[in-house]
C-alpha cells in the first residue's frame, strides 16, 4: 500500500504546481473548456494515463468545467500516487490538441504548452501569497535565472524527493530519459534524433513540467519583462 505524504510534501508540491490545490484529503483542480467537446477530450486524456497507473481520478463533468479530484482511497489520503498522476495529467492536458491554458492577469505560468483554442482557463489562480509589486519581490528574495538553471534546480528537488521526473513518458525509464536528466544537470543543450512515434514530441513537452509553475514579469508590458531588469520600463 503506497504511503501517505506528510502536509510539508504536500504543501510543497502544490506550491510547485499551482493549478492544484489541497481540499482535505485530496489534490484538486479545475479545468474551463471553450466547448463541452474539448473538456471530453481532456478527460479522454486523462483517463489514458489513469488507466496506465492503475490509478483513476474522481471527475466532475458540469457542461465546459471539469473538475479532477486525486486521492488514494485505499490509504485514505494523498500519496505519490496521486501527485505522480497530477504530474501527468498536467502533460496531458497540455499537449492534447486544441487544449491550452490561458495566462492568468498577474502571475504567467511557466510551463503552459502550446496555446490554442479550446482551453480557456485553468484553476486555480495565482497563489494570493505571492509579490505582486517589483518592491515586494525584491523584498522576497527572488533572484531570476536563466530557463537551464530553473530546470536544473526542480529536476534536482524531484531526484532528491523521488518524484517522477519525466511524467507521462514510459519505458524510457533506463535509456533515453537518464540521459535527459544528466544532459538538463550539466546544462548542456541536446537533440532527440529518432523515428516517428518514438515519443519525442512527447518527452519534450514533458519538460515544461520543470520550470517553475509561477513566474513574475512587468504588468502591461507587451513582452512580460523581467521585473528586476524591464526593457519596457
Amino acid at each position: 500500500m503506497a504511503a501517505l505524504l506528510d502536509d510539508n510534501r504536500i504543501t510543497e508540491f502544490c506550491r510547485l504546481h499551482g493549478r492544484w490545490q489541497r481540499e482535505g484529503d485530496a489534490l484538486v483542480t479545475e479545468i474551463k473548456a471553450a466547448t463541452f467537446l474539448d473538456g471530453i477530450a481532456a478527460v479522454s486524456a486523462v483517463a489514458q494515463v489513469a488507466e496506465e497507473m492503475d490509478h483513476h481520478p474522481d471527475i466532475d463533468i458540469r457542461w465546459r468545467i471539469v473538475i479532477f479530484r486525486l486521492t488514494t482511497h485505499s490509504a485514505g489520503g494523498i500519496t505519490d500516487l496521486d501527485t505522480d498522476l497530477a504530474e501527468r495529467i498536467e502533460v496531458s492536458v497540455d499537449a492534447a490538441d486544441g487544449l491550452a491554458p490561458e495566462r492568468p492577469a498577474a502571475l504567467a505560468p511557466a510551463g503552459p504548452g502550446p496555446y490554442g483554442q479550446g482551453l480557456t482557463s485553468l484553476a486555480p489562480t495565482a497563489p494570493a501569497d505571492l509579490p505582486r509589486t517589483r518592491r515586494d519581490l525584491l523584498a522576497s528574495g527572488y533572484q531570476p535565472r536563466s530557463v537551464k538553471a530553473e530546470m536544473q534546480a526542480n529536476l534536482t528537488w524531484r531526484l532528491q524527493e523521488g518524484a517522477t521526473t519525466l511524467p507521462g513518458i514510459v519505458g524510457f525509464e533506463e535509456t533515453v530519459g537518464p540521459q535527459v536528466e544528466r544532459a538538463i544537470l550539466a546544462g548542456h543543450d541536446f537533440v532527440l534524433l529518432g523515428e516517428r512515434g518514438q515519443g519525442k514530441t512527447r518527452l519534450i513537452r514533458s519538460l515544461i513540467g520543470l520550470l517553475d509553475e509561477w513566474m513574475p514579469y512587468v504588468a502591461g508590458c507587451e513582452i512580460n519583462d523581467e521585473p528586476t531588469a524591464p526593457l519596457c520600463a
